[in-house]
């Protein structure tokens, strides 16, 4: 097995862990033995517990932003690829409880405003207004700034997840959801929203 392959198994069981009991629960010990390593292994290749911490915090907006830029992929329309975006950006934590409760923790707050983070938001955007410059190039989405909007639906995830997760640790589903890629997406689509010629 690669150290890489090793690291990543160790990162897996941290997610578990940290995610089942929490920083202050969670022992070295404990990921080691979820992982089905030896303590010294974990060592070899993490400084400590907050290493490992935030190497987890990392592997997990690293897979995040994997699956995100996937469902993108996925898709040619470009309609279809920012409803495929929107759906990522928004319940991926509903769907990885493990992640949530990750975030949960403490870090959901800082993760948009630190700047240990700060590549991950910047890739964000970048793979929406790489969307937003398809659409609009292909005449589907009508002229914009594409810069400023990846910028502010970027903000307009980062509010609702702030929201959603941290005032509740129950995954959206309420009415006013469902409003939102309507609400978003048409009013981007050519021949709509006050800037339609």
């Amino acid at each position: 097995m690669s150290q890489a392959d090793a690291n990543a198994d160790i990162l897996q069981a941290a997610l578990h862990v940290f995610a089942e009991n929490g920083y202050r629960g969670t022992s070295i010990e404990m990921i080691a033995a979820e992982a089905d390593v030896d303590t010294s292994t974990v060592l070899d290749c993490f400084d400590d517990k907050e290493d490992i911490y935030n190497q987890t915090l990392t592997y997990s907006l690293e897979k995040w932003h994997q699956r995100i830029a996937s469902r993108a992929e996925e898709e040619h329309d470009p309609i279809d690829k920012l409803r495929g975006l929107y759906d990522e950006a928004f319940f991926y934590l509903s769907r990885n409880p493990e992640t949530r409760r990750l975030m949960l923790e403490g870090p959901m707050m800082f993760l948009y405003s630190s700047e240990r983070f700060a590549s991950f938001i910047a890739l964000g955007e970048r793979l929406v207004q790489s969307v937003l410059e398809e659409g609009v190039e292909s005449g589907v989405l009508r002229p914009m700034d594409c810069e400023k909007m990846s910028r502010l639906l970027y903000w307009i995830h980062k509010m609702y997840n702030l929201n959603s997760y941290m005032e509740s640790p129950l995954a959206p589903g309420d009415d006013f959801f469902e409003l939102l890629p309507d609400l978003i997406i048409n009013g981007l689509i050519a021949g709509e929203g006050p800037n339609a010629g």
